[in-house]
């Protein structure tokens, strides 16, 4: 027991270890209801199942990750891009080609934790209950996101560049975490002193809620892509 005393003390919580001898599981309740304290009380039973993070899912954490993903994803087309592909990026068909496949990656990465969350909200003994509004708003947050960067973007182009560039500290910044976040969209944007693609534009704005929808749903749904696909493939066999 005394292994987990530094995780309960971490999490500013009391660990209190009560011995008896074994008189039932009646008996073991009845005795610790002597020690509790506090309006609230609960007990997990012998064939109770944790849930995996449990206490952390909340609405809260799921827009939280949702955002973290998007991240996360730009993160990967920025680090392949530069690392792997950073040749063919000079390559006007080349780096389209591999922007399709970095949105297709990105839409993945938030279509699959979506799904899951639908799942998990769709159980029978989670506090959370199911939503398709809020399998679009995940997508809708990432969107207002990147709006905001764009807006900013925009206006730093705008008002603190001339023909060489942009200057200053901050819109240097901005200018950086705008290219970083869109990067997966990069191939077909043709930036150019603060101007991208219109098209560009809205696949960042409509991708991030389409995933995360379609994610959604085939969490609700129970559908699952793979297994469409050997159906129809074992299906055109026959």
């Amino acid at each position: 027991m005394k292994k987990y005393q530094p995780i309960f003390s971490s999490a500013k919580m009391k660990m209190q270890y009560i011995y008896q001898k074994n008189a039932g599981l009646g008996s073991a309740i009845n005795t610790g209801l002597k020690y509790i304290e506090g309006e609230y009380l609960c007990w997990a039973d012998p064939d109770d199942f944790y849930m995996k993070d449990s206490m952390k899912i909340t609405v809260k954490y799921q827009f939280v990750y949702m955002l973290l993903m998007q991240v996360a994803a730009s993160g990967v087309a920025f680090v392949f891009g530069l690392v792997a592909f950073w040749y063919f990026l000079s390559m006007n068909i080349a780096k389209e080609i591999i922007s399709v496949i970095f949105i297709g990656v990105n839409f993945a990465m938030l279509y699959i934790p979506a799904k899951n969350f639908a799942i998990r909200d769709n159980k029978s003994y989670t506090p959370l209950k199911p939503s398709k509004l809020k399998g679009a708003m995940f997508g809708v947050l990432i969107s207002v996101v990147t709006a905001i960067l764009m807006a900013l973007f925009a206006f730093m182009w705008a008002k603190f560049s001339d023909e060489i560039g942009i200057h200053g500290v901050v819109p240097t910044i901005i200018n950086v975490i705008f290219y970083y976040w869109s990067f997966p969209y990069n191939g077909i944007m043709g930036l150019a002193n603060g101007a991208y693609t219109i098209y560009s534009g809205i696949l960042m704005l409509i991708v991030p809620i389409l995933a995360t929808y379609c994610g959604y749903i085939a969490g609700s749904k129970k559908f699952e892509f793979v297994e469409k696909i050997e159906e129809f493939m074992y299906e055109k066999e026959e």
